[in-house]
């Protein structure tokens, strides 16, 4: 019955196999414990050396040689990783779009105001000049009669 630390929390779990099943996860903090396993399996060549270690997800395991944490899910990650390898989350990131440019806005200038009326005159001129030609028609048939 293989003991598993949970390597986010430190809880102690044992399983009777791992099948990545849900209840393969941290009953604490929800860490999915078949990503770190108790024993590291190792490759026996009959000389004494070990030639090869199976490796899990992350670099939080048995060796830390250079690690950055992810600052989204705080995964142990390699240091030349591009992507986290638990949430995808972007080391290198696209440059954001430049800004467009402003649009200059042309200003239409106001026409200018409308200046109050006058009230100061009468209004319109043509009924004092038709009064003065009348005035002037009578005044010549008068003297003409007279």
């Amino acid at each position: 019955m293989p003991t598993v630390v949970c390597p986010s929390c430190g809880q102690v779990s044992e399983f009777e196999t791992f099948k990545r099943a849900a209840d393969e996860f941290c009953s604490n903090c929800d860490f999915p414990l078949f990503w770190s396993r108790a024993e590291v399996p190792t490759l026996d060549t009959g000389d004494g050396v070990d030639t090869s270690r199976r490796r899990l997800p992350g670099a939080a395991g048995r060796v830390s040689a250079g690690v950055k944490v992810c600052p989204t899910c705080g995964e142990h990650n390699l240091v030349d990783a591009r992507f986290c390898i638990r949430c995808n989350y972007d080391w290198d990131p696209p440059p954001p779009p430049p800004e467009p440019e402003p649009v200059p806005v042309m200003e239409v200038p106001l026409p200018p105001p409308l200046l109050p009326a006058d009230t100061t005159t009468a209004g319109p001129l043509w009924p004092v000049l038709l009064a003065v030609l009348v005035a002037g028609a009578v005044l010549t048939l008068i003297v003409a009669f007279a």
